[in-house]
């Protein structure tokens, strides 16, 4: 595996500004970081797909601004974790534990729903059939995304176990400052994790 091929073909994808590979001494920080936005908002966040990218061999970041492809999946979802009783429902996986899905990010090409749903501002919906009171509490959940254009290129480069994931807004902060990455409303950091064959 070359690492500054993977780098050079990443920054050749349209929106993609740089590209560095984030040093393991940082992975602990960027933990730390993760863990402080879960109380700033209304319903704590944990974003699995950041803690799934550290546990890979090799995690790099890379800056992107509008002109970078749209998600294939939601980028955040309200989940609770589910029970034994709730596989009639839809539920996320990931690292194999289950979640409830009770409100996602809206998708552009999701238009209509098969239920019941409350939309809130222009991109997020919920679905009130699924929220039950009994539950365990429920948070924010940002998951481990596919990256489509390494993926196809994992014979080329020896890697496998590709993922990418959103940082919160805390952790992209300390991450762009660690990274000499401009802090700016226009861009956004994404963390792209594998490992080698």
């Amino acid at each position: 595996m070359d690492l500054s091929q993977i780098e050079g073909f990443l920054r050749s994808q349209p929106g993609v500004i740089i590209v560095r590979k984030i040093p393991p001494s940082l992975y602990s920080s960027l933990h730390d970081h993760e863990a402080q936005s879960s109380g700033t908002v209304l319903f704590p966040v944990h974003n699995l797909g950041s803690v799934q990218a550290t546990l890979r061999e090799n995690i790099l970041a890379l800056l992107k601004d509008k002109n970078f492809r749209k998600p294939a999946l939601p980028t955040v979802y309200l989940v609770v974790e589910a029970t034994p009783g709730d596989r009639q429902l839809p539920v996320l996986e990931i690292a194999g534990k289950a979640y409830v899905i009770l409100g996602q990010e809206i998708m552009p090409v999701e238009t209509e729903y098969a239920e019941k749903t409350l939309q809130i501002g222009d991109s997020f919906v919920l679905f009130p059939e699924r929220i039950r009171s009994n539950r365990k509490p429920s948070y924010y959940l940002l998951p481990p995304l596919p990256f489509p254009e390494l993926e196809a290129k994992q014979h080329i480069y020896k890697i496998r176990d590709v993922i990418s994931a959103s940082l919160s807004s805390t952790a992209d902060t300390y991450l762009r400052a660690k990274l000499g990455f401009e802090l700016t409303d226009t861009s956004a950091t994404l963390v792209i994790g594998f490992n080698s064959r």
